[in-house]
């Protein structure tokens, strides 16, 4: 048997008035090649995954940028056909430093299975903020299964530059 396997992508940045994006799909393809005496299918070809993501960069004003983001990824595998969804907002205040991103993911039907990247349905807010002209940044990040009674995630970070900025 022989396979071959390949990730295509195509991305395009655009700027319309005062709004910057950026829109990509990158696809997962397969070929193989089955031994004839074991195998009658012979040579197969397929996409096995799809994603098509979308971001939208504006500056609010001359210290506020914000970004809007949607993702789906389809995959299809020998159990069936599925998908999930991931979504994205930011605000950065440039002046403070401080930045607030909200994320939501999930699958697009109830028969997605659960090992698959962001099947589970949960959200989550990340507070960050840097301090020391940008040299050093705190964070603390909330992550809420709505799948899951009592699945919970909170965590703090702490992080920086060291040497010349």
């Amino acid at each position: 048997d022989t396979s071959v396997s390949a990730q295509l992508g195509l991305s395009a940045d655009y700027k319309a008035g005062d709004v910057w994006s950026r829109t990509s799909l990158v696809a997962d393809s397969f070929m193989d090649a089955l031994n004839p005496v074991m195998n009658d299918r012979g040579i197969e070809s397929g996409v096995s995954t799809m994603a098509l993501n979308h971001d939208s960069y504006f500056q609010m004003n001359k210290d506020v940028n914000a970004k809007l983001g949607l993702g789906l990824t389809l995959y299809s595998l020998g159990t069936g056909n599925y998908g999930t969804y991931h979504s994205a907002a930011q605000l950065s205040h440039l002046g403070l430093g401080t930045s607030l991103d909200l994320r939501t993911e999930g699958r697009l039907t109830e028969d997605t299975p659960f090992w698959l990247p962001q099947a589970e349905h949960k959200g989550s807010v990340r507070l960050n903020q840097h301090l020391i002209d940008g040299r050093f940044n705190v964070g603390l990040e909330g992550q809420k299964s709505f799948e899951v009674d009592g699945s919970y995630y909170l965590g703090l970070s702490v992080g920086g530059t060291i040497g010349e900025k």
